[in-house]
């Protein structure tokens, strides 16, 4: 959290909407890089994330499988996709 201006700390931490944070499991430019912390697995980004949204509604992570940085534009959009659309149909959306 260091890296985040006070204001944007001061948003997470109010955010009461579930999250959904959906990365490139093969991201090598954040993940380790600047975020430093594997992206690998939905659990190696749970115990990374989840404590930016304390009074999130619900806290989802998923690693996209080959997807990098630009996951619905790479060879892994589909997954990527569907990865999105389902967790939207579960939120009601």
């Amino acid at each position: 959290m260091q890296a985040l201006s006070v204001l944007a700390r001061h948003q997470l931490l109010r955010r009461h909407r579930p999250v959904l944070i959906a990365n490139g499991a093969a991201d090598t430019l954040f993940c380790p890089g600047a975020l430093g912390h594997p992206c690998t697995t939905a659990t190696a980004i749970t115990q990374a994330e989840r404590g930016f949204f304390p009074s999130a509604a619900s806290f989802t992570a998923a690693a996209i499988p080959g997807a990098a940085r630009s996951r619905t534009l790479s060879p892994a959009a589909a997954p990527a996709t569907s990865t999105i659309d389902n967790w939207l149909t579960t939120q009601g959306a």
